[in-house]
């Protein structure tokens, strides 16, 4: 009996340089392709790591939201494609994809979530505004 590939959905905040970033890339790179079928989704752009991640035949795609405001049209176009995917599992990456992953998988009524928190300490200021109420 063959079993079909696990459906992974990758949710992250941004794609510029870091190092959540790049363990998510050095993830992917790793992943059995025969077991696993991955797509990242990008709450902002897909900076300098997207282009690496789509060059290993994964999709990724940017749902443009700005920073710190989370606009309503941008979490329905985030529940709409948690719907097309039909992941097994939703992956997020960093406070804001975690909190906002979460709220649009179960509006989506679909796939457990698995939080990846991947922060270190960064200071007082960081954790004021949104993204102290994020933490």
């Amino acid at each position: 009996m063959t079993s079909s590939p696990i459906r992974v959905l990758h949710i992250i905040t941004g794609l510029a340089v870091g190092g959540a970033e790049t363990m998510l890339l050095k993830l992917l790179e790793v992943m059995n392709r025969k077991n696993f079928i991955n797509s990242v989704l990008t709450l902002t752009t897909v900076g300098e790591i997207g282009p690496r991640i789509a060059d290993l035949g994964i999709a990724v795609e940017a749902l443009g939201m700005r920073r710190n405001v989370p606009a309503p049209v941008g979490v329905l176009r985030l529940i709409s494609r948690i719907r097309r995917f039909r992941p097994h599992v939703v992956q997020t990456w960093l406070y804001h994809a975690d909190l906002l992953g979460l709220l649009a998988a179960r509006l989506a009524g679909h796939a457990p979530v698995a939080w990846n928190l991947r922060c270190s300490y960064m200071g007082e200021a960081y954790y004021r505004g949104v993204s102290g109420l994020v933490i």
